[in-house]
């Protein structure tokens, strides 16, 4: 839950506590499925002078349709709640976003 508010709060900053996030419990990606995607990654970002981070890779859907991964759709139901509790941060309390957010969890 920590690492996921530290996201919210900054989504470009962390790649590992990303990962923390799809392996934890909560998520629950396929281990197969962060390497497919690491390896994307480093290969998306080998030659370039503009990096791009591991939350912009998960944003693209053409790139993750083109890594046939085995558990997409937890990892689209991951970005669908990350983009819905920013959304929340936005227009709620903290007590009230920090309920939602529990209830989700």
């Amino acid at each position: 839950m920590i690492n996921f508010l530290e996201i919210l709060n900054n989504p470009l900053n962390d790649d590992s506590k990303l990962l923390d996030i799809l392996l934890s419990e909560i998520i629950d990606v396929r281990n197969i499925d962060i390497l497919k995607l690491n390896k994307a990654l480093y290969n998306e970002n080998y030659t370039k002078n503009f990096k791009i981070n591991l939350f912009e890779y998960l944003q693209d859907e053409e790139k993750l349709e083109s890594l046939d991964l085995k558990e997409k759709d937890k990892i689209q139901t991951f970005t669908n709640l990350f983009d819905e509790s920013l959304s929340l941060m936005k227009t709620t309390s903290l007590p009230e976003f920090f309920n939602i957010l529990l209830d989700k969890f």
